[in-house]
């Protein structure tokens, strides 16, 4: 988990937001922005479960599930980088309980 989150800083800086988002003095920006994320997606699968549920629908959009699951995952892994307050570096997070 610590090698992805380690990459994931890498791969996920946040230059490509607005220069507003990036100018914000808020402490918890990024990780409210990955939230959001994680929420938006986590809706997207209850829908697609309760379409299959309610609508009758004969296949699992496993394509469409795993996208989502995707961002869950990713974004879960932004908030741990991102914390108020949490751990910024991997010998900070041996601290953590």
């Amino acid at each position: 988990m610590r090698k992805l989150q380690e990459r994931l800083k890498v791969l996920w800086t946040g230059e490509t937001y607005t220069r507003d988002f990036q100018d914000s003095g808020a402490q918890h920006k990024d990780f409210q922005h990955a939230l959001m994320h994680v929420v938006k997606a986590s809706g997207k699968l209850a829908a697609l479960v309760e379409d299959q549920d309610h609508e009758g629908r004969e296949e699992f959009s496993q394509a469409t599930a795993r996208k989502y699951l995707s961002d869950v995952i990713i974004c879960a892994l932004r908030m741990g980088n991102t914390v108020p307050g949490g751990a910024s570096s991997p010998s900070e997070y041996k601290n953590l309980n």
